[in-house]
């Protein structure tokens, strides 16, 4: 991926869950969401370029996941991993990290929390952008270093002056 290209989160999941949630947690953030209803659709979205996430909705299609996984979570050039499971996959975890998942995701797994995730992976690929905790929608006052000496040199000008009342 280029520096001028917007990462791309793939999801694969069935019913429209993940995808909506994640649109609603990088709302105004240069990230593109894609949902995909196929794990063929999904390949085919990563084919295109630009995906730096996968998430993979397990208990959506368990074997096609698993498959899916085999033939291309360990591809050097394969986007990072994550795997939502629910408690009849949690033991299937060590599996599907040895087939290249990054992080698995618990049921539940609260929205804020998968991006902060994705927000940390994106990251380490060296994708990053102010976060809306760290970007002021007001302006931030200069150090005051900076405001003492335009006092001073506001003050001189003022006291060079000659007030008069106005008639």
């Amino acid at each position: 991926m280029t520096n001028t290209q917007l990462p791309i989160l793939s999801i694969f999941e069935r019913q429209p869950y993940w995808a909506p949630e994640l649109q609603r947690q990088f709302a105004g953030e240069p990230v593109v969401v894609r949902p995909c209803r196929s794990v063929a659709d999904l390949q085919t979205v990563i084919v295109a370029g630009g995906v730096a996430v996968v998430l993979l909705d397990f208990e959506a299609a368990p074997e096609e996941c698993l498959a899916w996984l085999g033939r291309h979570g360990l591809s050097p050039d394969a986007p990072a991993i994550f795997v939502a499971g629910s408690g009849r996959s949690d033991d299937l975890e060590s599996l599907l990290r040895e087939l290249g998942c990054v992080d698995y995701l618990p049921d539940p797994t609260p929205g804020a929390d998968l991006a902060r995730r994705v927000r940390r992976v994106l990251r380490e690929q060296g994708i990053s952008w102010p976060t809306p905790e760290t970007v002021s929608p007001f302006p931030v006052a200069p150090p005051p270093a900076t405001l003492r000496p335009r006092l001073e040199i506001a003050e001189s000008a003022l006291s060079g002056m000659e007030m008069t009342p106005e008639s």
